[in-house]
């Protein structure tokens, strides 16, 4: 039971510690070892500031010590709760010390705010998408009304009226 476990764990941190090269490689920041990355507290600044698109303010950039790193996971956890997301039983110090169940339980923290948002976007984009489609129907100098438009490469008809297939 102790090797399924383990192997789960596992499989979660290399989940975890791909989305977060995600949101920080096109940064330039490569996590390779999550939990022991995350201590000085700069990739959860970067993380945040990927994930928000806007800068934390000061921090130490070059941790030279313990107090600087705890500075930093404070700003870092600071920033998650400023997102109304909330962290219960975890701490500048649970960071410091790498503590791999509370790094991947703070990574779920993000996560469902980020996928959210972008279950947002995507049902607004098709809501644009489908009034659109609706407007096209009603005007008759639409382009979308114009069946040759609707042909596929084989010429056959692909969409009629209301969107239905032929």
């Amino acid at each position: 039971k102790d090797d399924l476990r383990g192997a789960h764990d596992q499989m979660q941190l290399k989940t975890f510690t791909r989305w977060w090269n995600s949101w920080l490689s096109p940064r330039g920041v490569d996590v390779t070892t999550l939990c022991e990355q995350i201590k000085p507290g700069i990739i959860g600044i970067n993380l945040m500031e990927a994930l928000s698109g806007q800068p934390s303010g000061r921090y130490n950039k070059s941790v030279k010590n313990a107090y600087q790193a705890g500075e930093n996971q404070i700003i870092f956890l600071n920033s998650i709760k400023s997102k109304g997301l909330k962290l219960v039983n975890i701490g500048p110090d649970d960071l410091q010390a790498g503590d791999q169940k509370l790094v991947l339980g703070l990574t779920c923290a993000p996560a469902p705010g980020i996928f959210s948002h972008i279950t947002r976007a995507i049902k607004s984009l098709f809501s644009d998408f489908a009034s659109a489609f609706s407007r096209a129907q009603v005007d008759p100098h639409s382009p979308l009304r114009d069946p040759a438009l609707r042909r596929g490469r084989d010429g056959a008809a692909q969409m009629g009226q209301g969107g239905h297939h032929r």
